[in-house]
This record gives structure tokens, C-alpha cells and sequence, in this order.
């Protein structure tokens, strides 16, 4: 388990095995462009204590599980953020809008940082896509 600091509020996240586990998506991706919103959630049952949310879009790169398009849109919900061009494992769902959703617990891995868990804990990804930033 993990605390996570929240506006005051001490949240306890599950073990990231149990994370694993009930993702319905696992997929690397690069943050492309995105824009910090100050709005309230509207997933509010899932994101309960947040009413900040940032949007990015994101090119996927690489997938473990689920079915997901080159070109997504991320939800942050909490103080969460990526950086621009960097490569994330993220371990998530959809929310009803059809958007990947990422909390302050949601499993998240910089992959620079994280290739030997990536390789120990997911394997092989089961089909890739050509990230834009890649290209010549």
C-alpha cells in the first residue's frame, strides 16, 4: 500500500499487483499536447475528494491489455502530471466519456526509470503502435 497526500487528506492506494490486476488497459504512451483545466470532476464516483482535472492527448505506444486507439485522451484527476514527449506505463480504465482516466492511484511507471520492472512484471506487449515522435 501507499499514502498519497491530498489536499490534507491521507489516501491509501493499493498494492500495485492489485493495480495489475483489475486494469482493464495497460499501455505505455507519450503525452503529446494537453491543457490543465480547473473544473469539477465529472466522474465524481470514481475521483470523489478532486475538482482539478488536466486532459491530455496521447499517442499509445505500446499495449499489455485492452483495446485502445493510436491517439487517446487522458484524464488526470488529483496531482498528478506528465511531462511532455515522455514515455509512461500506465495501468487504467475508461471512463463513461470514453477517456483514460488517471488518479492519484492509478499504477503509473516512468518507463525510462521503470524498463526492468516493465520487463519483470508485463512481459512482452501483445502489438504496438508507431508514436509520432519516433518518426524522422
Amino acid at each position: 500500500m501507499t499514502l498519497v497526500s491530498i489536499n490534507a487528506h491521507a489516501l491509501t492506494c493499493p498494492h500495485e499487483d492489485w493495480a495489475l490486476e483489475r486494469a482493464e488497459i495497460i499501455i505505455s504512451l507519450i503525452p503529446m499536447s494537453g491543457e490543465i483545466l480547473i473544473k469539477k470532476a465529472p466522474d465524481a464516483v470514481s475521483e470523489p475528494r478532486s475538482n482539478r482535472s488536466s486532459v491530455f492527448e496521447v499517442e499509445v505506444y505500446k499495449v499489455w491489455r485492452g483495446e485502445v486507439n493510436f491517439r487517446e485522451s487522458l484524464v488526470f484527476y488529483g496531482p498528478r502530471i506528465f511531462s511532455l514527449g515522455n514515455e509512461y506505463i500506465v495501468a487504467t480504465n475508461k471512463n463513461k466519456h470514453g477517456e483514460l482516466v488517471v488518479g492519484a492511484c492509478t499504477l503509473t511507471k516512468d518507463v525510462f526509470r521503470e524498463k526492468e520492472w516493465a520487463i519483470e512484471k508485463l512481459g512482452e506487449p501483445i502489438y504496438e503502435f508507431e508514436p509520432t515522435i519516433f518518426s524522422p
